[in-house]
C-alpha cells in the first residue's frame, strides 16, 4: 500500500477521477436551464395573459380608494398548445406556440443575414441559413420527444448570426409561469 501512495500515476489517475465527477455534477446541474424570463408575460402571443390595469380618469381623492383584485390566470389556463419555442436574435427575443395545424416559417432578417425557422405541432428546426458554416441547420430537429435527448437538449444555435432557438414543453412553461407570478407577488 505505501508503495502506491508514493506512485505519482495513483495520484494523476485520482485528480483525473475526482476531476470527471466535478464536470458531471456540473453538466447535469446546467442540463435544464430555464428560457429567459424577461419578456414572458407581455411576448406574443401571451399579449393577454395578464391583463392590464386600465387606465382611469378619477380625481386623487378617489384614488385612495381600494383598488379592485384582477384575475390572472394560472400557466394551466394560459398555455394550451403542446409547446413553446423561445427565438432571440441579438438582444431581442420572442415566444410562438407550436401550431396546431400546417407546419408554419419565421423568417429572421438582419442586414444579408437570413434564417429561416419552421415550425410543426410536435418540432422546431433551422430550415436555412446564410451562415458558411451551416451548423445550425445540421443541428437537425428538436421536438418534443427527442429534447431531452440531444446534445443541445433543447436548443439550436446559429452562432454566426447569433440566433438562438429553444423548444419547451406546455408543462415547462406552466411552471415558469407560475414560478413568475410567484415570485411578483
Amino acid at each position: 500500500m505505501k508503495k502506491l501512495l508514493r506512485n505519482r500515476n495513483f495520484y494523476l489517475v485520482l485528480a483525473l477521477i475526482v476531476l470527471i465527477a466535478v464536470l458531471l455534477i456540473v453538466g447535469f446541474g446546467l442540463r435544464k436551464r430555464p428560457a429567459p424570463m424577461v419578456n414572458l408575460p407581455t411576448a406574443e402571443p401571451f399579449a393577454t395573459a395578464v391583463p392590464a390595469p386600465a387606465a382611469t380618469d378619477a380625481p386623487a381623492a378617489e384614488a385612495t380608494a381600494a383598488p379592485e383584485a384582477s384575475y390572472v390566470p394560472t400557466g394551466a389556463e394560459v398555455f394550451t398548445a403542446p409547446g413553446y419555442v423561445y427565438i432571440s436574435a441579438g438582444n431581442e427575443g420572442r415566444w410562438f406556440a407550436l401550431p396546431e395545424g400546417e407546419p408554419g416559417d419565421i423568417t429572421i432578417k438582419n442586414e444579408e443575414q437570413v434564417n429561416v425557422i419552421r415550425l410543426t405541432n410536435h418540432s422546431v428546426m433551422m430550415a436555412s441559413s446564410t451562415c458558411d458554416n451551416q451548423d445550425c441547420v445540421n443541428q437537425g430537429e428538436v421536438s418534443l420527444e427527442n429534447l431531452s435527448t440531444r446534445v443541445l437538449y433543447n436548443m439550436i444555435l446559429c452562432l454566426p448570426h447569433q440566433v438562438t432557438i429553444e423548444l419547451y414543453t406546455q408543462q415547462e412553461m406552466i411552471m415558469m409561469y407560475d414560478a413568475q407570478l410567484a415570485s411578483q407577488q
